[in-house]
């Protein structure tokens, strides 16, 4: 499992796992979740954001890059909008 805090907003924790599954939590409202990206077929062995937050890329088992998105946080709303750049 990868664990990373968003390097801007606060509270904000990125989570990846065997489930293929990268989930975006806040901490500020008790560990509610903003949202899951589901995005590999198989075990998520990497996780990065970087340096202002807009952008995450992932691994996966199979050793391709297979995730990479941007990343607007909506901060009003508490709610990021993804959008896939493949």
């Amino acid at each position: 499992m990868q664990i990373e805090w968003h390097p801007v907003a606060q509270s904000v924790l990125f989570s990846a796992g065997a489930d293929g599954l990268v989930v975006v939590w806040t901490v500020a409202n008790g560990g509610a979740i903003l949202n899951v990206i589901d995005c590999h077929p198989e075990a998520i062995q990497c996780l990065s954001l970087n340096r202002d937050g807009s952008l995450i890329a992932t691994t996966c088992r199979d050793r391709k890059l297979r995730c990479a998105l941007k990343l607007i946080f909506l901060f009003r709303l508490s709610r990021f909008l993804i959008n896939n750049s493949d």
